[in-house]
């Protein structure tokens, strides 16, 4: 944190730290040219990366402008550091009893300084002042009166940028198209030496604009950005749908509750309790993910004004180092497993509701959690084997998946038996009662099994097995599916559409 020191601090006093009000130690500035103590900052930076993992960057402190951040996006402790020093700021709090101009100093000259540059980063002298404005090198450099500092935003002049990564004291002046580099000229003739097309930043950028590489890199940007726009969309989405989901599924076991009387009413406080606190869970994670695509969205906005201005800039330098930046930006948020969330809260009703009194609840609620990446492509896909059934002589087309971890197996031959497995995958139940069984669907809590040869729907209740009626469909039946507890059934050449005891509803 900063030094705390005896005296009185101004309101405009730029050499104090607007995080801990002391003065500055070890200034670091942001790209908004606002500066920060530097464990003020880093602290800072991982309180406000905790909500969202992993994150892409923050929100200034004071003028909350979006700071992509160029390290790792799990590291956001290491982020404070990768921003450059603010010397001049620091140099001035070291000095602050002892300004004395810096030129006399050399020559074992002691001279009061009144001004400070800060290209040089040193305290002048009135004599070597007008010298200084004099001299053709530091004609343009912008000199200040050392009373006034405390009062302005005192900033490097920021042109870290231009300065080649190899050598600090090289400024950009080629880029090597082979490895998409700007560099200096010494980097050309050494690192670069046996590198087929380099060029000078003004043809490079000429090439760039003319072979559309900017509107190319532009039009990507701006399609992920659509998508993560879109997948931050229908998570908001999701957050109301899984609210009707509870309101609905509560107003639904509304009248169930009202019937059972007291001792119902301490399940329904279980239920209810469950249902808010799935809800709950899935509103934070939902939040956490559109904040993680805002967060997105916000970095994909930065690289797309990186790249307009660079089309739009007539300073051959500021455009390739904004293109290159913004290109390096969108490269790297490209590469990220970027994942969606949704959720759905399931209530599954017991099969055994009747035996209230051995229950705690009437349903089984849970938060059901997936992910789907933004971008996906079904050849990269990878499917595992887990497990493996074998049925002697079978012929497996269809199963369904059942409450209580278990799953229904049917085997499409003549007298062909339904198998159902629990979670262990032991077989715990056998019918072999159909005649030749092809598909399933669940309704609440009942099983319905198409039985070709019979051209019948078998029904049967999910917790035992056990036959409950027969709905005869003369009509060869084979696929079967639900909606809304309504029944469409594939019958050759139509499809068939019935409620729950077998009435045709339309064709």
């Amino acid at each position: 944190m900063a030094t705390s020191l005896s005296e009185t601090l101004t309101v405009n006093d730029t050499t104090v730290c607007s995080i801990c009000f002391e003065k500055f130690k070890t200034p670091r500035y942001l790209p908004c040219k606002h500066s920060f103590c530097h464990e003020c900052l880093s602290s800072y930076i991982v309180s406000q990366c905790k909500s969202t993992e992993p994150r892409l960057g923050f929100h200034c402190p004071l003028c909350r402008e979006y700071i992509p951040s160029d390290g790792a996006s799990g590291k956001p402790e290491d982020w404070a550091g990768l921003f450059p020093r603010n010397d001049i700021l620091q140099k001035m709090i070291d000095k602050l009893d002892n300004q004395l101009c810096e030129p006399c100093l050399r020559d074992n000259d002691h001279e009061e300084a009144l001004n400070y540059c800060l290209q040089c980063n040193e305290y002048l002298c009135k004599l070597c002042t007008k010298c200084h404005k004099k001299s053709m090198a530091s004609l343009d450099h912008r000199i200040f009166k050392i009373s006034e500092m405390e009062s302005i935003e005192i900033v490097p002049k920021l042109e870290v940028a231009n300065i080649c990564h190899e050598h600090q004291n090289e400024k950009v002046q080629l880029y090597c198209h082979d490895h998409e580099q700007p560099c200096c000229a010494l980097c050309g003739g050494t690192e670069h030496r046996k590198c087929e097309k380099v060029d000078t930043l003004e043809n490079a950028v000429r090439f760039l604009k003319e072979s559309r590489e900017m509107d190319s890199i532009l039009n990507k940007i701006k399609t992920f950005k659509k998508r993560l726009l879109n997948a931050k969309t229908r998570q908001e989405k999701n957050v109301s749908e899984i609210e009707s989901t509870v309101d609905e599924n509560i107003a639904k076991n509304e009248k169930i509750f009202l019937d059972l009387a007291e001792r119902l009413d301490q399940m329904k406080t279980v239920y209810t309790d469950e249902m808010c606190s799935n809800l709950k869970k899935g509103k934070a994670k939902l939040q956490s993910g559109i904040e993680k695509f805002e967060d997105a969205l916000l970095y994909v906005s930065y690289c797309e004004s990186g790249i307009e201005q660079a089309k739009g800039s007539e300073n051959v330098s500021e455009a390739m180092v904004k293109f290159i930046t913004a290109k390096e930006k969108f490269q790297k948020i490209s590469n990220l497993e970027l994942k969606e969330m949704y959720f759905k809260i399931c209530a599954v009703e017991s099969p055994r509701w009747r035996k209230f009194m051995e229950l705690k609840n009437i349903a089984e609620v849970e938060l059901v959690e997936s992910f789907r990446p933004l971008d996906f492509d079904i050849r990269n896909t990878e499917l595992t084997k887990c497990k493996e059934i074998t049925i002697k002589d079978g012929m497996v087309y269809n199963g369904l998946f059942l409450p209580e971890k278990r799953f229904l197996i049917i085997d499409y031959k003549h007298n062909g038996p339904c198998l159902m497995y629990d979670e262990n995958w032991e077989r715990i139940h056998v019918n072999d009662s159909l005649g030749k069984p092809y598909d399933a669907t669940r309704i609440r809590d009942e099983l319905y099994i198409t039985d070709v040869s019979a051209k019948t729907i078998q029904v049967f209740a999910i917790a035992d097995f056990q036959k409950l009626r027969s709905i005869d469909m003369h009509h060869l039946i084979y696929g079967i599916t639900n909606l809304n507890d309504i029944l469409y059934i594939a019958c050759g050449d139509k499809i068939l559409k019935v409620d729950s005891r077998g009435q045709v509803l339309q064709t």
